[in-house]
């Protein structure tokens, strides 16, 4: 080793040990330094200063460093040749680099299914542990992170070399200006666009973690729409680190054109920092043009721009271009519409985002994002100055049609509240009197059923809107009473279907209990209760189960198990496990809340009879339907028995009864249950409620199963049609909508059914995002029809991707439903000339079956060792003969029934008598197969299933044995029928249908041609 590099080396190391700290630590160990060699403290010195400067050579000085001292100490391999594996993944081609990472294309090699990742890993010679620590500590920040428009962390590991990297999900697409301009994306869809952006950011914020460089060119929207956030790397995490080494790392990194002003001027960065590259993200969408014209190289020099810097508003920055000749037309809108649609909302939004004080900006993106939906609703933005004129102006605006009587009784409403705050106001001093108005607001507040839904007035919205307000300004100085109001404005709105709007009343709810009463209190528990009742509402089970769980214990020991509020928390709970299936946690917890709600409210009370009715969707789950319906029919007995009752309740009551019986296969009686829920309900609500929506649901079911398909379909389009009038987003239309499809295959309409089922997955990958257990459901059950329909490419695409989905959850209690995706995908790997394929499928089917505890009797396992044989016998060599024959005669033995599917043959249409005639051909007892397709084409028939798939292939089998048999004339009636009914339905090109046609042209040709 020369003298010039032992002292680059030794220059390296002092840099890197001082480069991290703050001022003061700097100049005190240059001091140190220069104690001991003045002349190397003058030259760590200069690299300091060379540091401190953003755009100065730091960055390619400390590249060189690094790599020398590297390959001196570590051994390092040079930077063209990295490790041609890491991990799972084979390295492709080099995307970047940057001053300490480095960013390969790579593709996965193990596991069983292919896939392309971005990795990362530290750079050859980067031998410093501190900065190996900041690369793990940035592994670490995306493995916190989950969310749909966040690329994801794939794996992770050390190389062989010590350096450690991980795998990140690719995105092909566009930066997201780019893409809106070659689109031509409308306003409003630009608008949706960073609604999305700002949730996902929202969400990297509540695990504590802030981007701090959003841009374009970090922010790629797919060729699908779908917007995905890059670049975590640069991330600086919220919370303090252990490792106080750590919290002085993360150089400041910066985009000047989108950084925020606390950035430019070294200030400590903060959620508030994202927020204000959000708005200059969406000024730039809206106006094609940046904020701001920043263009100093120096540091110095953009912290002088930004001092003096003034931000116009987007409508006239457009006036502005269109007057000087600029073209700043956008999806349609010329420059004067742009302009005026800008105008006022709009321009409040992006200027509130933008706020030079991080303190006056919107709080968090969540609220960003809030504001510009409520702009793109046409509601009150709360950027807005929030005066009850302006609120009245856009009520009108909405309403046009009912204005005067909306006016009337939101100035009703308005002016009993302002009373009621003033009356609150006043008493403040004697605490009885102040209880005594804290129970009657919270009544006002807490007087809307949550099983009404949003069906009622706007005023009412109106009403708790400025109610909030109120109870803000005027009882600031009660922090408790204002908490425990919360908790009942946040069911308000909960009530309406307000997600957002509960969620923060909520969340405000909990930080004043927590500030007041303390974070292990009774009112803090039931804020936090209430965010996991939003929380399950939003369909992020989950993370309501966990607000909830931990609510439940608190409430147990502070306020006891048998308490009020513990049973609602266990009520919540046990409706949250319901909804991911895990029918024997929710039964427990249901029944337990179901007897302290009956002996504290009483059994006719709302709450209580919502917790019996959560009692039998849990028996219903457990496949104990019977019970279910004796447990109904005793408390319908009881309610008839108590007048005060509310009409509602009971109606509540018989929707479930009505699904109980179709449960049992009691279509007349499920009929009857829906029938008098729907009277009760369209006297008492009106005819569109969405408690009436889910009574017509009911009875589409029990109209569909005692075949009265057309009926159905008008009950199913009526639920739809109530929910969309509620609300365009409402979250029970999608099931509803699925409903409607359902009915479509049972009429045969296919391609409808298909249709709508995509629609429908659509629109839930937007709301929930592609991890959601709600769109690995929807996937499993539309590559299931796309196999009815015989649609394999689909089909097998779709439920791949519900597998891949499914295996990746935690919890895989949620996943029962998806575990069909396994059978429906061994289907088409057999249909499709792949037999091992199938078989592998069906294997692992009954293995997560049998982890799940479904046992050998139920149908799940029989039509999977069905599924099973029939593989066995496509693959063919006698011992998959062997054990083929063993699964099809147990099943034979037992009378296991084929899948009932009137819409055409299903996919798991198979008959043990079926499996065995195959059987008997591959292994050439030719009069036993005949014998056995004679008894399946009977079973067919007697179920009304003469024309499915199933029998096209039973009698293409049957006549082929019958050829071999030498009965010629009648092998070539069957075939011809068999071509008939396999060409109808799965065209010339299915393999079935090819080998009768083989036969028939044998036939014709004579014996020499019937090989």
């Amino acid at each position: 080793m020369t003298e010039s590099e032992s002292a680059a080396i030794v220059r390296a190391r002092h840099f890197s040990a001082l480069c991290d700290l703050d001022p003061a630590g700097r100049a005190a160990g240059l001091e140190a330094l220069a104690a001991r060699d003045p002349e190397l403290a003058v030259e760590v010195a200069r690299l300091l200063a060379l540091d401190s400067e953003a755009d100065g050579p730091i960055e390619a000085l400390r590249s060189e460093v690094a790599d020398a001292a590297g390959r001196r100490l570590l051994g390092a391999q040079p930077a063209d040749r990295p490790p041609e594996r890491l991990g799972a993944w084979k390295l492709g081609e080099k995307l970047g680099a940057g001053g300490m990472g480095e960013v390969w294309a790579a593709e996965r090699i193990e596991g069983g299914f292919t896939q392309r990742a971005a990795v990362k890993l530290v750079r050859s010679g980067v031998s410093s542990l501190e900065i190996a620590a900041r690369f793990r500590r940035e592994r670490q920040v995306l493995a916190r992170l989950s969310h749909a428009a966040i690329a994801r962390l794939l794996d992770g590991g050390v190389a062989p070399d010590g350096r450690p990297w991980f795998a990140m999900e690719r995105v092909d697409g566009e930066p997201i200006t780019d893409y809106a301009r070659n689109r031509a994306l409308p306003l409003a869809e630009r608008i949706r666009l960073m609604v999305e952006v700002a949730r996902a950011v929202d969400a990297a914020h509540r695990s504590l973690v802030v981007h701090r460089d959003l841009k374009p060119s970090n922010i790629l929207v797919t060729a699908t729409g779908e917007p995905k956030l890059l670049d975590f790397g640069l991330a600086k995490l919220l919370e303090p680190e252990d490792d106080p080494r750590l919290t002085r790392t993360d150089m400041r990194a910066l985009t000047p054109a989108y950084a925020a002003p606390e950035q430019v001027l070294g200030e400590p960065v903060t959620m508030a920092t994202d927020v204000y590259a959000l708005g200059v993200l969406l000024y730039e969408l809206i106006t094609g043009e940046l904020p701001h014209a920043r263009r100093s190289p120096t540091s110095e020099g953009l912290a002088e721009e930004v001092s003096r810097e003034t931000v116009e508003r987007p409508s006239s920055r457009v006036r502005k271009a269109a007057a000087s000749g600029a073209n700043r037309a956008l999806g349609g809108l010329t420059p004067a519409r742009l302009a005026h649609r800008l105008e006022g909302d709009l321009d409040t939004i992006v200027l509130a985002a933008l706020k030079r004080e991080p303190e006056r900006r919107y709080p968090t993106a969540a609220a960003f994002a809030d504001d510009l939906e409520r702009f793109l609703d046409g509601r009150p933005v709360a950027a807005r100055p929030d005066s009850f004129g302006y609120r009245a102006r856009k009520f009108v605006n909405r309403h046009r049609a009912a204005m005067a009587g909306a006016v009337l009784v939101v100035l009703s409403l308005a002016g009993g509240l302002g009373a009621v705050l003033w009356q609150a106001q006043a008493t403040r001093v004697e605490a009885e009197r102040t209880a005594r108005v804290r129970d009657f607001l919270a009544s006002i507040f807490g007087s809307l059923d949550p099983d009404l839904g949003p069906g009622r007035d706007a005023s009412a919205a109106m009403l708790l809107a400025d109610g909030a307000r109120r109870v803000d300004a005027e009882l600031a100085g009660e922090p408790r009473i204002a908490a425990e109001l919360d908790v009942a404005l946040g069911r308000a709105w909960l009530a309406l279907d307000r997600y957002d709007d509960a969620e923060r009343t909520a969340r405000r709810s909990l930080e004043l209990a927590q500030a007041s009463a303390g974070p292990r209190s009774a009112l803090a528990a039931a804020s936090l209760a209430l965010l996991g009742e939003i929380a399950t509402a939003k369909e992020n089970l989950l993370g309501g189960e966990q607000n909830l769980r931990a609510a439940l214990a608190s409430l147990d020991a502070v306020a006891g198990r048998d308490s009020l509020q513990a049973a609602r928390a266990a009520a919540a709970l046990g409706r949250n496990l319901n909804a991911q299936q895990r029918f024997e946690e929710a039964l427990a917890l249901s029944q337990r809340a179901h007897e302290v709600l009956e002996k504290v409210l009483g059994a006719g009370n709302r709450e209580t009879v919502r917790a019996l009715i959560a009692q039998s969707e849990a028996l219903r789950g457990g496949d104990r339907a019977a019970e279910a319906a004796a447990l109904l029919a005793r408390a319908r007995e009881v309610l008839e028995a108590t007048p005060s009752v509310h009409p509602v309740t009971r109606a509540l009551l018989d929707v479930e009864r009505s699904e109980a019986e179709v449960n049992l296969r009691h279509p007349a009686e499920g009929l009857a249950a829906a029938e008098s829920a729907l009277a009760s309900l369209g006297a008492t609500l009106g005819p569109a409620s969405a408690a009436r929506a889910e009574a017509l649901r009911a009875r589409a079911n029990a109209r569909m199963q005692s075949g009265d398909f057309e009926g159905a379909r008008e009950d199913s389009e009526a639920a739809a049609a109530i929910l969309r009038a509620l609300d365009p987003e409402h979250p029970r239309l999608a099931s509803v909508l699925l409903d409607v499809a359902l009915v479509s295959e049972h009429r045969g309409r296919l391609g409808e059914g298909i249709a709508l089922r995509r629609e429908v997955l659509g629109s839930t990958l937007r709301r929930l995002g592609a991890e959601s257990a709600e769109v690995r459901f929807q996937r499993a059950q539309l590559g299931a029809v796309l196999v009815v329909a015989e649609r394999y490419a689909e089909a097998e695409s779709e439920l791949r991707e519900a597998i891949r989905l499914e295996e990746g959850s935690a919890n895989v209690a949620v996943e029962f439903a998806v575990n069909g995706a396994f059978l429906d995908l061994s289907v088409a790997m057999l249909r499709t000339g792949r037999p091992e394929e199938a078989v592998a499928l069906s294997r692992r089917r009954l293995e997560r079956l049998q982890a799940l505890g479904i046992g050998e009797a139920r149908y799940e396992s029989e039509a999977t060792r069905l599924q099973l044989a029939k593989a066995l016998v496509a693959v063919g060599d006698a011992e998959s003969l062997a054990e083929a024959r063993r699964l099809a005669e147990k099943a034979a033995a037992v009378g296991a029934p084929a899948r009932e599917m009137s819409f055409g043959s299903g996919p798991h249409d198979v008959l043990p008598s079926f499996v065995l005639a195959r059987i008997d051909f591959a292994e050439g007892q030719l009069a036993a197969a005949r014998e056995h397709l004679e008894e399946t084409l009977a079973s067919l028939k007697r179920s009304g299933r003469e024309s499915s798939r199933a029998a096209g292939e039973a009698q293409a089998l049957l006549g082929e044995t019958l050829l071999r048999l030498g009965e010629g004339a009648l092998a070539e009636e069957t075939l011809r029928s068999a071509y008939e009914l396999l060409f109808r339905r799965a065209g010339a090109s299915d393999e079935q249908t090819r080998r009768a046609k083989e036969l028939l042209d044998g036939l014709e040709r004579g014996p020499a041609g019937r090989g």
